[in-house]
């Protein structure tokens, strides 16, 4: 028999979040410094050609505008007040929910990102220098690209 006209396209299901994963790892006892910003060693999952990183600024380049979700674990040494922020080129800065005084800060972020080519960072904003735990894995970042624009 006749072959039946093809039917309207369906509309495309949500998309699954895709990111980065980042983490300070070292052996080594290491600071952050007042102001700077917290330099990742290793890459983990990184799913998304959306978000690239640069190792030697501590940046993070979301090159799509679009919706991200961001969040960060930090843990310092010697319960010292540290509060780290989320800095955005462009933007305001975002910070921890800190200051930790557990040896811990954490901190999350949703952000609306309309410039391409956004920068990210996670800056130390605690007015002082911040020893980091003796433990080998010292800091975690994870971002989402929750929908792009």
């Amino acid at each position: 028999g006749p072959v039946s006209p093809v039917g309207p396209v369906s509309p495309v299901g949500p998309v699954s979040p895709v990111g980065t994963q980042a983490q300070l790892i070292s052996k080594d006892s290491l600071k952050v410094a007042d102001n700077a910003p917290v330099l990742f060693t290793n890459i983990l999952n990184s799913d998304n050609n959306n978000i690239a990183y640069n190792s030697n600024t501590g940046e993070f380049v979301l090159s799509t505008p679009g919706l991200y979700f961001v969040s960060w674990t930090i843990a310092n040494s010697d319960n010292q007040n540290a509060t780290f922020s989320l800095n955005l080129s462009n933007s305001k800065n975002i910070r921890s929910v800190g200051p930790a005084l557990s040896g811990q800060t954490t901190g999350s972020a949703l952000i609306n990102v309309i410039n391409p080519d956004t920068k990210i960072s996670l800056v130390n904003s605690s007015g002082q220098n911040i020893n980091l735990t003796p433990d080998e894995v010292k800091a975690n970042v994870v971002i989402l690209s929750i929908m792009n624009s």
